[in-house]
């Protein structure tokens, strides 16, 4: 008799963990589908990020969903802020960022005229196209400047 109670308190606790899992699985796939992305073209996408930042991504399916980090680069001491700190228009992207090691805000330009092929033909070139194709971080007069020698005619 003793045995059968046994059985039956290690079924109802493998039961209670099943649920857990099961419930776990179901809010953190939630989570990932709250993260919301706006396309900014070129397959490159603002995608809302945990906690206070966003993050400007590469996606090579063009979905938003997942894809590599374009700003900040991971270890970068960037943050963009808010959805508002990034424009963008056919040729470029423009982001205000914040720089939390040195507390200034800091300026990013994002050429657009990238060789898309080259990259999906070989992903271990994409951070050296990415940083040709980047420039930044820059202060506020620097990006103004460089703002105006492109003619990028976006502002914040």
């Amino acid at each position: 008799m003793k045995f059968i109670y046994v059985r039956n308190g290690c079924l109802i606790i493998f039961v209670i963990i099943v649920c857990f899992q099961v419930f776990r699985l179901v809010l953190l796939l939630l989570a990932s589908l709250e993260s919301e992305t706006h396309p900014l073209g070129k397959n490159l996408h603002l995608m809302d990020w945990d906690g206070p930042c966003e993050l400007i991504i590469y996606d090579a399916d063009n979905d938003g969903h997942d894809g590599i980090r374009v700003l900040p680069f991971k270890g970068e001491p960037f943050y963009i802020d808010d959805r508002k700190d990034v424009k963008h228009n056919e040729q470029w992207v423009i982001v205000r960022a914040y720089n939390y090691e040195t507390k200034q805000l800091c300026f990013f330009i994002i050429d657009k005229s990238f060789p898309i092929d080259e990259i999906e033909a070989d992903f271990s070139k994409f951070h050296s196209i990415m940083h040709a194709h980047r420039t930044g971080p820059m202060t506020l007069l620097e990006f103004l400047d460089e703002a105006k020698r492109r003619n990028i005619q976006l502002n914040f």
